[in-house]
C-alpha cells in the first residue's frame, strides 16, 4: 500500500512537468494557443496539488502503520453464553383456540401474536412455566406443528387438533431455580377474558415476541 501510494505520488508529479514543459504545443479546439496554455498551467496546477494530498495521505498512513506495528493481539475474549429456551405463555385447544386462530387466518401470525401476548405477564409468566416444567429447547415438537417467530416469540399452531400455543425465548441465567412457586393470576386485560384453566396446559410446543420480522 505504501508503494502504491508513492508510485501515485511521482505519476501525479510526472504529469504535472509534462503540462507545464509541453506548453508550447497545447492549443483547445478553437486552435487558441493562449488558452491551451491557461488550460496546461491549471491542468499542472492540480496535478501538483493532487500529489501534495497524496504525500500528507502517505504521511497519515506511515503513522497508522507504526501505531499499529506496537499492538500486541491476543485471543478472543471469553463469552459467557445464555442458554436459550423457550417457556409457555399461553396454550388453547378446541373453542378457546377459535379466536386466536381466526385471528391467524384473517390478520396473520403478527396480529395473532399481540393478541396471546395478553396472557404474557412477564416475570409472573416466567416463574409459573419453570415451576410447572413448561420450559422447551424448542418450540413445536408435534408432527404437524407450524412455528411462525416473531422476535422473542414463537406461534405455533397445529390445525389438525386444534390448538395453538405462544412461547417466549428465556436465557436461563435471568431466572434461578431456588425461587418461590409462583402466584398465577387471573386478569382481563383490553377486554379480553384471560381463561384461567387454559394458561399452562401441557403441550410439546409453544411461542414468538415483540419484534416484527416473521419466519416460517
Amino acid at each position: 500500500m505504501s508503494a502504491a501510494m508513492r508510485s501515485l505520488r511521482q505519476v501525479l508529479d510526472q504529469l504535472a512537468v509534462v503540462h507545464e514543459c509541453e506548453t508550447g504545443r497545447a492549443f483547445d479546439d478553437a486552435g487558441d494557443h493562449e488558452a491551451g496554455v491557461r488550460d496546461a498551467l491549471a491542468a499542472a496546477a492540480g496535478l501538483h496539488q493532487a500529489a501534495n494530498l497524496v504525500d500528507r495521505a502517505y504521511d497519515r498512513l506511515a503513522e497508522g502503520f507504526v501505531a499499529a506495528g506496537r499492538i500486541a493481539w491476543h485471543g478472543d475474549p471469553a463469552v459467557e453464553e445464555s442458554v436459550s429456551r423457550w417457556v409457555s405463555v399461553v396454550f388453547l385447544q378446541g373453542d378457546e383456540a377459535d379466536r386466536a386462530l381466526r385471528i391467524l387466518d384473517e390478520a396473520g401470525p403478527a396480529d395473532a401474536v399481540d393478541y396471546l401476548t395478553l396472557w404474557d405477564y412477564g416475570d409472573e409468566t416466567t416463574l409459573a412455566s419453570l415451576t410447572y416444567g413448561y420450559v422447551y429447547d424448542q418450540p413445536g415438537e408435534g408432527t404437524n406443528d407450524q412455528v411462525m417467530t416473531c422476535g422473542d416469540y414463537a406461534l405455533v399452531v397445529n390445525t389438525g387438533i386444534g390448538y395453538v400455543s405462544l412461547l417466549r425465548r428465556y436465557l436461563e441465567p435471568d431466572i434461578e431455580a431456588g425461587q418461590s412457586g409462583p402466584v398465577v393470576p387471573s386478569a382481563t386485560r383490553s377486554g379480553v377474558s384471560v381463561p384461567e384453566g387454559s394458561w399452562f396446559q401441557p403441550t410439546r410446543s409453544t411461542g414468538v415476541g415483540p419484534s416484527r420480522g416473521l419466519e416460517l
